[in-house]
């Protein structure tokens, strides 16, 4: 009979329960939530497509739109059952509730000089939807009663199988699940002002590094969640969460009265840096940094096309090298740009409406990660100019050699 030490029995007990949560979190799915409307629909086909088939740990995608009808009629009937059409109109607040919250808050500091016509008040109802998907975002998980969540922005193209659960662990006595969360380097002194006043916590103090939670995708744990609510409704002698949120936009907004002006060029809110700030340092057994290689833009319709004669391989930084097409030609050329980022390596794009350009906002630490064992691009343009119009090049190299290392360059040689 073989008889255990107690050091021996606990190290059993140990590598049992480790196995039993590794086989959780290999069966564990969460849920995912978009938010579109009718001006993103040419993003938002791609976006879903390339969602059902590369986020591996996602079981059901809710799609909520102010007309969940006309786009399930539209797109809904090839996507299949994981994805639900959910009307907006179903959550307990719409654009009426914003507007009229942030002004009268403002109306009652009494020092913003409120005409009807002031510049805050042109502001708040030309981004009544920009702070309202915000509070849908937050209140998703409540009105659809599901859990833990990964929100995604409708302009994301994904481009390689990508997970969102991590691990699962064991804290304070609790099976918890940890998350993995990409990064940028973007800083918006109003969205760190106001996530302050909300949370009662400021920036989180980064040891190597300003990370900003800014990535147009990220997990909502409904406990993070719930806390933060909680502890924002305490601190505001129990007002609506949602209220509180709109409350101090409309004041950071106004932060130069009795000024006329507004402060953060009408941006005073950001749903990714407040979760984001508020876990790292009251939940941080919940988050997991990880590297992923992302940019922003370009719009759907351009494509990089470097000048020079020859073409020469060049950053794609500056809006002249990305050319524009009619409308009629747009839906081919977005497929053609996409399928160039995929094989230059990309995990995701945004391809925002505005974007004239590709942009990154990478830090530096990540672009490290990613790149330092890639080979550079090799006689190449990074684009389709000079390998579709070269019988030769295209006869003898494969897109994927051809566009081979292109991502990590043009995030290393930014310009523009």
């Amino acid at each position: 009979m073989v008889m255990l030490t107690w050091a021996s029995f606990c190290i059993c007990c140990c590598a049992v329960l480790l196995l039993v949560l590794d086989r959780e979190c290999a069966g564990q799915k969460i849920q995912g939530v978009i938010l579109t409307t009718s001006k993103d629909t040419r993003a938002f086909e791609k976006s879903i497509v390339s969602s059902l088939k590369h986020l591996v740990d996602v079981d059901t995608f809710y799609i909520v739109t102010p007309s969940a009808t006309q786009l399930q009629e539209k797109v809904g009937k090839d996507l299949g059952p994981r994805v639900k059409f959910i009307d907006e109109s179903i959550f307990p607040f719409d654009w009426r509730n914003i507007s009229g919250v942030m002004i009268e808050t403002v109306r009652e500091k009494g020092v913003y000089p409120l005409t009807g016509k002031s510049q805050f008040e042109g502001t708040v109802w030309g981004r009544v939807g920009w702070f309202l998907q915000q509070l849908l975002k937050f209140y998703a998980g409540k009105v659809l009663n599901i859990g833990d969540y990964v929100l995604l922005d409708s302009d994301i193209v994904w481009f390689k199988d990508t997970k969102f659960i991590n691990d699962t662990i064991v804290h304070n006595g609790v099976n918890t699940t940890r998350y993995y969360y990409a990064s940028s380097s973007q800083y918006h002194a109003p969205y760190m002002a106001t996530l302050k006043r909300i949370s009662g916590m400021d920036l989180y103090k980064s040891p190597d590094t300003h990370r900003s939670g800014i990535a147009h995708h990220m997990v909502l744990s409904k406990h993070v969640l719930d806390d933060l609510m909680l502890t924002s409704e305490e601190r505001y002698g129990g007002l609506p969460f949602w209220k509180i949120l709109l409350n101090e936009s409309a004041l950071e907004l106004t932060c130069r009265a009795p000024r006329n002006g507004i402060c953060g060029a009408g941006s005073t809110l950001s749903e990714y840096e407040l979760y984001f700030n508020y876990a790292r340092q009251k939940f941080p057994e919940t988050v997991q940094l990880r590297p992923l290689m992302w940019a922003n833009g370009p719009a759907p319709g351009l494509q990089f096309w470097p000048s020079g004669d020859p073409p020469e391989l060049k950053s794609d930084g500056p809006k002249s090298h990305w050319l524009g097409h009619r409308q009629h030609e747009i839906p081919r050329i977005m497929v053609l740009q996409m399928e160039a980022d995929g094989a230059q390596g990309y995990d995701f794009v945004a391809y925002h409406g505005y974007g004239k350009r590709r942009y990154f906002e990478l830090v530096d630490p990540d672009i490290d990660a990613l790149c330092k064992d890639k080979p550079p691009p090799r006689n190449t343009t990074c684009s389709w100019r000079g390998y579709e119009d070269n019988p030769t090049v295209k006869a003898t190299r494969t897109v994927s050699d051809w566009f081979e290392g292109c991502a990590c360059y043009m995030a290393t040689h930014q310009s523009g």
